[in-house]
């Protein structure tokens, strides 16, 4: 998960949500990753082709929980 070690604050909730989501869909643990690291390929590839900066998404507290 993507929590600090010394907070148990998430570094980014977006990818938490999409991982909650990808659990709840029926993937295993390790799909679910799978899952978030094309997600941040993809992102990353964005990133660089159009040489933009990252805004991390807002998630709300009703599709947070």
């Amino acid at each position: 998960m993507a929590v600090t070690r010394t907070k148990k604050e998430l570094r980014n909730p977006y990818f938490h949500q999409y991982y909650e989501q990808k659990l709840k869909a029926g993937k295993t643990k390790q799909q679910a990753t799978v899952c978030i690291m094309r997600k941040l390929v993809n992102i990353i590839y964005y990133l660089m082709k159009t040489n933009a900066a990252y805004i991390i998404p807002e998630v709300s507290n009703q599709d947070a929980g």
